[in-house]
């Protein structure tokens, strides 16, 4: 065994174990108004999740006067994005990022955002999360001692694969790999392909061996992770754009005055738009590196051709409930005011 490893892991466990002491023995919310905010990140320091978080860190020690600082731990320090929203309930930690499916698994109302087809492109995903459309979503987490204090987006999904793909007759036959999610497999479906849901640590070898055609992604982390090696074609469909959540604990939030839980969440309301920044950022890198290597990007993709099968899978998430209807209205509304604008 490698001594190293076990040392590290024990480390870990040791300071959740601390940190989840800390987060429990204390029933009753005491008011605060200096400390340390820390915030669980499971990813690397060179994601634009992090960058944003970081920005926000300065910012938040910048308006409180230095009252509060914020640490954030960042790969994984804390375990899993699941286990980091547990901390986040407990107080052990006081935010975390969340991604959509975590947080669709305590409030399904939130799978609207995940709908194939719902965003025209990453602006006008950007002005849904920092318009306040979202606010009543955002705080029906609450009961379950947690809640959303920013929306990053995370990018588009786009299909790669050893060919081009511009309309849904491109993707039969072929096989997709996709995350392990019944509504991944159906939209696949309805875009033209067969998706095969695996974990992403299959996804190259998968492709490699010819088990999939192809998958879909970011161009982040098409890119990064080399997928272009055993994909080369990278079109862009955008059939989903991915939700990141910055999530707060309720028992944080309740310890703050009203005027430090103002400053607050306003820095986290900044804290959006600039992870979008940074992020569309990284696509250019990204795309830069790519076609240094002479891989292909579609661009001339007919969007339209794929949604048109989505309009009843559309409605059958919409129509869930008062809320999901409120939503999707809302986002559809200021597509259309986009629309009118241009």
């Amino acid at each position: 065994m490698n001594l190293k490893r076990i040392t590290a892991a024990g480390c870990a466990a040791a300071m959740i174990s601390v940190l989840l002491l800390s987060g429990c023995q204390k029933k009753e919310v005491e008011k605060v108004d200096h400390g340390v905010i820390r915030i669980a990140y499971n990813n690397a320091e060179d994601y634009p999740h992090y960058k944003a978080l970081e920005w926000a860190s300065e910012e938040i020690e910048k308006v409180t006067d230095g009252r509060f600082t914020v640490k954030i731990y960042s790969n994984g320090t804390l375990g899993d994005q699941r286990a980091a929203l547990e901390l986040t309930q407990n107080n052990a930690v006081q935010m975390c990022v969340a991604n959509a499916t975590i947080v669709e698994s305590y409030n399904s109302d939130f799978s609207v955002l995940s709908m194939p087809f719902l965003f025209k492109d990453s602006g006008h995903q950007r002005e849904a999360y920092t318009s306040g459309i979202l606010d009543d979503l955002f705080d029906s987490t609450s009961k379950y001692d947690f809640k959303i204090v920013g929306a990053f987006g995370s990018g588009s999904r786009n299909i790669f694969c050893d060919r081009e793909v511009r309309e849904p007759g491109d993707l039969k036959g072929l096989k997709i790999r996709v995350m392990q999610s019944d509504n991944m497999v159906k939209m696949l479906q309805l875009m033209g392909g067969t998706g095969v849901p695996m974990s992403a640590s299959e996804q190259y070898s998968a492709m490699q061996q010819g088990v999939v055609d192809g998958a879909e992604s970011n161009e982040i982390d098409y890119v990064g992770k080399k997928y272009y090696e055993v994909a080369p074609v990278f079109s862009r469909t955008e059939h989903c754009f991915s939700t990141d959540f910055v999530v707060a604990g309720t028992q944080f939030l309740d310890s703050l005055s009203d005027g430090d839980r103002e400053l607050i969440e306003g820095v986290m309301n900044e804290c959006v738009e600039k992870e979008f920044d940074f992020w569309a950022e990284m696509v250019e890198d990204s795309i830069e590196q790519a076609q240094a290597l002479g891989i292909e990007f579609i661009d001339d993709v007919d969007k339209e051709a794929f949604a048109e099968s989505f309009t009843e899978f559309q409605e059958s998430i919409a129509n869930s409930n008062d809320m999901t209807k409120s939503v999707y209205q809302a986002i559809v509304s200021l597509r259309s005011e986009g629309q009118e604008n241009e």
